[in-house]
């Protein structure tokens, strides 16, 4: 089943590494969508929950530099 989260970041974001997030997520099976407001600091993603977890998809982002509030 589909499902869309926001998740806010732990750390201030610039717009480099807000495109470079999506475009990691986008990669990850699963992910159907991602998007990150570098100034709101937040990431809505849809996800199939059938095939990765928001635990999993925080997990991702934390091995990469980046920490999202699940």
């Amino acid at each position: 089943m589909n499902r869309l989260h926001i998740l806010q970041f732990s750390q201030q974001l610039e717009e480099s590494q807000a495109r470079e997030i999506e475009s990691l997520l986008e990669k990850l099976e699963g992910v159907i969508q991602a998007g990150v407001d570098a100034d709101a600091g937040t990431l809505e993603v849809e996800y199939d929950d059938a095939v990765v977890s928001k635990f999993q998809i925080a997990d991702f982002l934390k091995s990469h530099g980046y920490s999202v509030r699940v």
